[in-house]
């Protein structure tokens, strides 16, 4: 019920924020270890949209990369770790997290805009020859359906549904590619610990938010490109977090928090408030210890840092989406969704563990507890999805390769397109939602460049179908 928000907005509105952009060695360029032949454009063409993007966002226009001059305005550096093996990557946090507030106003003053809700979207309807979008057969739930005539479409339903209209329309799929692909972020929380050799100041940006330069930002470890190639591993981000975070009262705090910061109260907030009271004691010395930012420790021996791991997933055929055979209140197929997760993945994301733990023992800067056999079993039995859908109409230079080209069109029909994350490649190591509204502002660039060819003197037109 907190993956996808069906309403104006989108699931921007149970956004938190946490934003990246993908990295264009590591993310965007073909990597052969992963049966992958990369993003089907040159990365420039996606990197020149991230300012503006940031800008919708909140984020300010300024660069991500080099952290080093966003936490020398802390007085801190970077983790002491080899260059040419590890990085510190920032991770910011949007203050615009509902789409719909932060833009309605917008759209309701436009007068080139005219924003239809309750349309329900049952198919995409083509030419006889369907070599053409020529509209949508909506439905609504109370009074009659409508035709939708238009020279041009655009889907952007989120990376289920985007593949489920297609496949419902019986478009895009010559290639047997739509709902195919399917990718989450694999999330590996709590998995080892890092006691450090000694309290370090230089900690804290990797394991709480700052506020540095006016914007809320942490930082994470990540493998390098080198290091990703020569160990044939996809791509990560390595977060750190205080045990103090993980105490039972401090975790319904956070989820309660949360859902007010997201105005919604969360599936079980009484069970929250339970847990919150429950553990008084131990959330107020929680507390205390965050807010005198002694999480890591002071004058006795460090405290533990807990380790997780956010892991890139390979592209897999067999991870789809299908029509099922249940029908949804307007009579039309629902999405059936089979995500599988393959062993080589699994294990990539303990691999990218050991190799941390080496560094961290050479660098002197602590040691990395892992887990036995048994214990890292335990471990990946907790393996989770981050809630990004990504995949299912993924981009391709050919129809053979992928359901859309480099510009989000549909292979084959020239004037329908797919925005979102559901043509993502590759899932690539960040949160999607920055990249998703970079490939917008591309796609709107797009559209404005082949309008005139596009619409050849169309116009949009509403039927009722009677």
């Amino acid at each position: 019920i907190e993956t996808r928000a069906r309403c104006f907005g989108g699931s921007t509105v149970w956004w938190n924020g946490e934003c990246r952009p993908l990295d264009p060695a590591q993310d965007l360029q073909a990597r052969p270890w992963l049966g992958d032949a990369g993003w089907p454009m040159q990365p420039g063409e996606l990197l020149r949209h991230y300012p503006q993007a940031q800008e919708l966002c909140g984020l300010g226009p300024e660069p991500f990369d080099p952290p080093d001059p966003w936490l020398a305005d802390a007085g801190l550096a970077a983790l002491p770790l080899d260059p040419d093996r590890w990085v510190t990557r920032l991770f910011r946090y949007a203050p615009v997290l509902d789409f719909a507030a932060a833009f309605g106003a917008r759209l309701r003053r436009a007068t080139n805009v005219t924003v239809l809700l309750h349309a329900h979207v049952a198919a995409i309807e083509v030419s006889a020859d369907a070599g053409r979008a020529t509209g949508l057969l909506v439905k609504r739930r109370n009074g009659p359906g409508f035709r939708l005539a238009a020279p041009l479409i655009v889907l952007a339903a989120g990376g289920i549904e985007n593949a489920r209209l297609l496949l419902a329309s019986r478009l895009g799929n010559g290639h047997d590619l739509v709902g195919r692909h399917f990718m989450e972020h694999l999330f590996l929380d709590d998995a080892a610990r890092l006691v450090p050799t000694r309290p370090v100041r230089a900690f804290r940006p990797y394991y709480r938010r700052m506020s540095l330069r006016g914007r809320d930002v942490k930082a994470t470890l990540a493998p390098t490109a080198t290091l990703l190639a020569a160990e044939g591993l996809p791509n990560f981000a390595i977060k750190l977090a205080s045990a103090a975070k993980r105490q039972p009262g401090m975790l319904a705090l956070l989820a309660l928090r949360d859902g007010l910061r997201q105005h919604r109260p969360g599936e079980r907030p009484l069970a929250a408030v339970r847990a919150l009271l429950a553990d008084l004691p131990g959330t107020a010395r929680a507390l205390a210890a965050v807010a005198a930012g002694r999480e890591t420790g002071a004058g006795g021996a460090p405290v533990p840092l807990l380790v997780s791991v956010v892991g890139e997933q390979t592209p897999d055929p067999a991870s789809r989406v299908t029509l099922s055979e249940r029908r949804d209140a307007f009579g039309e197929p629902l999405a059936r969704l089979d995500w599988r997760v393959v062993e080589r993945d699994r294990l990539a994301l303990w691999r990218v563990l050991e190799l941390l733990a080496a560094e961290a023992g050479r660098s002197g800067l602590g040691r990395l507890d892992l887990p036995g056999d048994a214990g890292r079993e335990l471990a990946l039995a907790r393996l989770r999805g981050g809630r990004h859908h990504m995949g299912t109409t993924r981009m391709g230079v050919r129809p053979s390769q992928g359901v859309v080209d480099s510009d989000c069109r549909v292979h084959g029909i020239p004037n329908l397109f797919v925005a979102g994350s559901s043509v993502f490649p590759t899932a690539g190591h960040a949160n999607p939602t920055l990249t998703i509204v970079a490939l917008a502002l591309r796609l709107a660039d797009t559209i404005a460049r082949d309008a005139p060819a596009l619409l050849h003197g169309q116009r949009s037109a509403v039927d009722d179908p009677g």
